[in-house]
């Protein structure tokens, strides 16, 4: 046999074969405890408890499989891992199944809580220990691809799970069995592939002998003699093995940290909930490649060395956890977190297996997996209560400080009792300079000066390696032999002695005799020589060079180009992708659909926004009444600022574009609330339009059930260019307008009668123009404008406010007209002070220069009745509104105006009767409104008979009788004691009325 060939059933296709079983295993165990996230959302709709009580089921699975993770070792060290296997994949699938019949939380809890966890604690481990066993030469490439399934298992079960119980609607029973059913073949196939090696003969090959314990920090050939049974446990005596336990028990209390709360922090600092998902996502993925990556290069360069520098890489990137505040920063954190801390926990069995003999690596995996049971059980919740007290900052500094704890058991393990050469790896120590730090820095100027070639130092360097730090400094100085040159033997043994003070300072051209036997000891101190080196190549360092100064700073010259060029690369490639794969829909800025999408959007933002645009709101009433009492004289508003957002929506990825140039130039419109007042592109990845239709048709129906308790009123901006809306009141209910209760109900039935499909299609086949006009007339106060707003919010319907003054033209009147919707209604108040009648419209008087002057010429607006006329019924007219007109003197309307066809109904809203005095009454001192007399409807309605006994018919205003209700909201009794008072005094004011009464009977 070979020296440099594996022993039988080492590193061969069989052993390949059980690294993918292995994963295979760990893919429907691991990986299926990292997706109890989908469980514990929808137990918590499912069983009706708390999330704390349904946290415990996963809870419980997890501390059974590392806390049977020792027994499970010792198990398959004397059984074989296919007994433990075959029992614990038929435990796994009869807990699945057992979980599907479950209707209740403790039938969940033990079954998916205590029977899955102790199945899968007895398939946890025996993989690990056989691929340790099974691969010596490339343990770390093959633990990292085995411990890599629960990796892939952590992404790939979610998006099944998900699928299955919300997409796909299977129900639980059925989505738990047909998990099971897909883990059979999986584990069957483990169950086969994963075995034992047969046993090595006793002759072995040096380097097969390394491969049976001989490695470092293994036991003596005296305990290997010694009873299986003794032997089992003295790798527990170890004290490599012993900090590598510790270490790891003190890491994991923070190395899962960020898996928890990296969502969180990503919300906090501006990304959507959809968004800060996908950095747990990048984290997962990175971690698989960490768990990959560095196996392989382990097994060239070392896994104590490699797991030390994923540790202190790993603690950085922790402490460096905050500074990462915006989308790509965090992208980036979360990928080198994911990658150092993957690393980890994939070294850290490879660790395990150089420590442990081949025969014990099921011992050794099960006591190191059970040594984190606690921590990383205890780590995240002592997280989140740092993250409760003291904020990411100090979580960032808890997370670094364990990992470099860790980093610090890792160092102590390189103690006394180890070699230099026990840091290569078995049957490449030949090529181990090129991984080794100090063999680099030591020999690089060495090499440079004197051209010796790289192989005749590698010779050098491994004889160094392979001395003990007890053998005479003669052994060195014989293997300087191997070289050509004397001048070589004398820059290296000046490196190696005077560079660690070990040289005479007198004569330090050739240490003398005496000062090398002295130093012995400290010449093959790793931390000496570690000390000296890092002393020497700082001290090369600092010596500066111009040529090289200038050279930086050229190329520190050639970077702003360099980044504007990768910026037009990224245009045209984003151009290219958004020509090509994606599908966009854009919004123009004013549109109703733009407001829907914009207010879904913020609604759907993070919790913690940061960035918002802030002004003063202008004529705007603020809804606090508190703020009123403070001295500011206007409320400012906060608007989120964005201009791209990422979105997540019914199995879609979009993205959401506002136009910058509009936004800031809209701000200066006080009418301007912030939202749809720029233009909007919604993109989404595919060849159909369909995802964004469905999206926007979701923000509609999201706006419609926002304002279904509100009526929204439209008015112009103040340029005139687009409806913006004005005002959002609650709806009001037609019984607080007091007129004719006849002519109400007249009113209404017409109304509905009108918005009828039905109706519509009658005028449709008849070809009749489906319009519908309405006259409120009476006495100022009497509920004409409450009366219009009652009557959108009854049928809900949008208000659109029309300010015939404020037109400049028949042309802007007409475009405004174009723009309002087909179903809403249209309100012109005061139409008697626009227009008089048109024959009293010539009667002007004329100046010197022959100029006409009207009395009304102040009234008169820029756009005619004409124009008026063509919008209501013209030929270019738009159909399917309620238009209402207001006035308080209907005889001075124009005739024209208010025709049949234009206006189809008028309506009365007189002076208030004793009747609706009554109503207005009870409605004031109802008990449902909270009176502070807490009267009984029968007295209030009593109350109310004597309180409308005293009011006269036809003489005053709702209006004024709700400003009497205004001071007398507090008691009935005394409402009905002053009324009396009171309506004496404003009949008495009456007389000084500029305005005649409309009644019933004619003019007063």
């Amino acid at each position: 046999m070979e020296p440099s060939q594996p022993p039988p059933g080492y590193d061969s296709f069989r052993s390949w074969l059980a690294v993918v079983g292995a994963s295979l295993s760990l893919f429907c165990t691991a990986g299926f405890l990292n997706a109890f996230g989908i469980f514990q959302e929808y137990y918590q709709t499912f069983l009706g408890e708390s999330e704390s009580n349904i946290s415990w089921i996963g809870s419980i699975s997890i501390s059974i499989v590392y806390l049977c993770a020792p027994i499970s070792g010792v198990l398959t060290d004397r059984l074989g891992p296919t007994i433990l296997l075959c029992i614990g994949s038929i435990g796994q699938l009869f807990a699945l199944f057992m979980t599907s019949l479950c209707k209740q939380y403790y039938q969940v809890f033990l079954a998916q809580g205590i029977l899955l966890g102790v199945s899968m604690s007895l398939i946890f481990c025996p993989p690990v220990a056989v691929v340790s066993r099974r691969m010596p030469h490339r343990r770390g490439l093959a633990l990292g691809l085995t411990i890599g399934g629960s990796s892939i298992g952590g992404i790939i079960w979610p998006i099944l799970l998900e699928q299955l119980l919300n997409k796909r609607q299977l129900g639980f029973g059925w989505t738990m069995r047909v998990v099971a059913f897909t883990m059979a073949p999986l584990l069957a196939f483990a169950c086969i592939t994963v075995v034992d090696a047969p046993a090595p003969q006793a002759s072995l090959s040096p380097i097969h002998a390394a491969l049976d314990g001989d490695e470092k920090g293994t036991t003596s050939s005296n305990d290997e003699i010694q009873s299986k049974s003794k032997a089992n446990y003295s790798i527990l005596k170890n004290k490599t093995f012993i900090l590598l336990c510790g270490g790891l028990a003190l890491g994991y209390f923070g190395l899962f940290t960020p898996v928890f709360f990296v969502t969180g922090f990503g919300v906090q600092h501006g990304l959507s909930t959809s968004t800060a998902f996908y950095l747990l996502s990048g984290l997962n993925g990175a971690s698989f490649l960490g768990r990959v990556i560095p196996g392989f290069l382990a097994d060239r360069y070392g896994h104590f060395n490699l797991c030390m520098l994923a540790t202190l890489a790993a603690g950085i990137v922790g402490f460096c956890w905050t500074a990462a505040t915006s989308l790509p920063g965090l992208a980036v954190w979360s990928l080198a977190y994911g990658f150092s801390s993957g690393a980890i926990m994939s070294l850290q069995g490879a660790c395990v297996g150089k420590i442990a003999h081949h025969r014990h690596q099921g011992l050794a995996v099960g006591f190191m997996m059970g040594s984190i049971a606690v921590t990383a059980l205890v780590g995240p919740p002592i997280s989140g209560q740092i993250l409760a007290h003291a904020g990411y900052l100090a979580l960032s500094m808890w997370t670094g400080a364990t990992l470099v704890i860790y980093m610090v058991f890792s160092l102590l393990q390189y103690g006394p009792g180890f070699t230099l050469g026990s840091l290569l790896p078995s049957g490449r120590s030949c090529s181990w300079y090129t991984g080794c730090p100090v063999g680099v820095l030591m020999f690089r100027k060495v090499l440079a000066d004197d051209g010796i070639s790289s192989n005749m130092a590698r010779v050098w360097l491994v004889n160094v390696a392979s001395l003990e730090r007890r053998q005479s400094l003669v052994h060195i100085f014989a293997s300087l032999s191997c070289f050509a040159r004397a001048s070589l033997f004398e820059q290296i043994s000046r490196t190696l002695l005077f560079r660690i003070g070990l040289a005479n300072r007198r004569h330090p051209d050739l240490p003398s005799l005496f000062h090398i036997a002295g130093a012995s000891h400290a010449l093959l101190d790793p931390w000496s020589q570690g000390a000296g080196v890092v002393r020497d190549v700082l001290t090369r360092w600092s010596e500066l060079d111009i040529t090289q100064i200038g050279s930086l700073v050229a190329i520190a010259g050639t970077l702003p180009t360099a980044w504007r060029l990768m910026q037009c690369a990224w245009q045209e490639a984003y151009s290219c992708i958004r020509r090509f794969f994606l599908a966009s829909v854009t919004i123009p800025g004013g549109d109703p659909v733009n407001r829907s999408v914009v207010k879904w959007v913020l609604a759907n933002r993070p919790r913690h926004y940061r960035a918002f645009t802030g002004r003063t709101e202008v004529g705007r009433a603020n809804p606090d009444r508190a703020a009123a009492l403070k001295k500011s004289r206007h409320t400012v508003q906060y608007c989120p600022h964005w201009n791209t957002r990422w979105l997540w929506f019914k199995g879609n990825f979009f993205v959401v574009t506002r136009a910058v140039g509009d936004f800031n130039s809209s701000l200066s419109d006080p009418s301007y609330d912030g939202i749809g007042g720029e233009d909007l592109t919604i993109s989404c990845f595919g060849w159909s339009a369909h995802p964004v239709q469905n999206l926007i048709e979701a923000c509609r129906e999201y706006a419609d059930r926002q304002t279904q308790y509100f009526v929204i009123i439209y008015s112009r901006d103040r340029y005139g260019m687009s409806w913006k809306p004005k005002a959002r009141k609650p709806l009001r209910h037609l019984d607080t307008v007091h007129f004719d209760l006849s002519l109400k109900q007249e009113l209404l039935a017409d109304i509905r009668n009108y918005l009828d499909p039905k109706t519509q299609m009658r005028y449709q086949s008849r070809s009749m123009p489906y319009r519908r006009g309405y006259l409120f007339y009476g006495p100022p106060g009497t509920g004409k404008s409450s009366l219009s707003v009652a009557i959108a919010g009854e049928f809900g319907l949008d208000l659109y406010e029309v300010k015939i003054p404020s037109v400049a033209t028949d042309a802007d009147l007409e475009q405004m007209f174009q723009e309002i919707p087909p179903r809403c209604v249209v309100l012109l108040e005061d139409i008697d002070a626009v227009w008089v009648e048109r024959s009293s419209s010539h009667e002007k008087t004329s100046n010197g220069n022959g100029r006409a002057h009207s009395p009304e010429s102040s009234n008169v607006p820029n756009c005619t009745l004409s124009g008026l006329l063509n919008v209501l019924d013209g030929v270019g007219s738009q159909e399917g509104r309620i238009v209402i007109m207001t006035t308080n003197r209907p005889e001075q309307l124009d005739s024209a105006l208010i025709r049949p066809g234009r206006v189809d109904m008028k309506v009365l809203l007189g002076n208030i009767s004793p009747k609706s005095a009554a109503e207005m009454f009870v409605r004031m001192f109802s008990p449902e409104l909270g009176c502070t007399t807490h009267l009984k409807m029968e007295e209030i309605e009593k109350l109310s008979v004597q309180f409308s006994s005293v009011i006269p018919e036809d003489t005053l205003t709702p209006s004024q009788l709700q400003g009497f209700f205004q001071v007398h909201l507090e008691s009935p009794y005394h409402a009905v004691e002053s009324i009396a008072s009171w309506v004496q005094k404003e009949l008495a004011r009456a007389h000084f009325k500029e305005f005649e009464f409309i009644t019933s009977n004619g003019k007063a």
